[in-house]
């Protein structure tokens, strides 16, 4: 019988904005061209996020879409395709933030609850657990480049704020 192996890429995280984010842009699909949003993930098959806000309080939320693109064949043209509206929200200040004069700061905290509002209901959320740090894993099934949009769709959301993408 032949052996297999099956293996899983370390995943490395990243920040999704170069810096925390303080604007909110209502997600149209025209607006997501790959160069002006999207996380390049050629080479991995899924993706886990971690939104987290400064100056959070409890109560806060955040909403943000996401999108993969595949190229159209031939062409330079990318296909948006929808997963998911997702809802982050913080309910208790805990011990979840990070180090002084990092990437991730102590006044950054991150949301301890997610919810899936609308779309595919693949995706693995882990929520409303006792060490806060909610977090969405989702099969990027090909796609080339992933993209988060978020809006604040009437929520009252954190001072600024950002995600973290672990590829693999």
């Amino acid at each position: 019988m032949n052996s297999m192996t099956l293996s899983t890429s370390p995943r490395s995280w990243s920040r999704y904005y170069s810096t925390n984010s303080t604007t909110l842009t209502n997600p149209s699909i025209m607006e997501c061209s790959i160069g002006s949003v999207g996380t390049p993930t050629t080479g991995s098959n899924l993706a886990k996020l971690m939104v987290y806000g400064s100056g959070a309080d409890a109560t806060e939320a955040i909403y943000h879409y996401l999108y993969t693109y595949s190229p159209l064949a031939g062409t330079s043209l990318f296909i948006p395709s929808f997963v998911c509206k997702l809802k982050w929200t913080w309910t208790t200040a805990t011990n979840r933030t990070g180090l002084a004069d990092q990437l991730i700061n102590t006044t950054d905290e991150f949301a301890d609850q997610v919810e899936l509002v609308d779309g595919d209901t693949s995706i693995r959320l882990v929520t409303d657990t006792s060490v806060g740090m909610a977090s969405v894993t989702l099969d990027l099934e090909g796609g080339s480049h992933l993209a988060m949009i978020f809006d604040d769709d009437d929520a009252t959301e954190p001072t600024n704020w950002n995600c973290l993408i672990g590829l693999f």
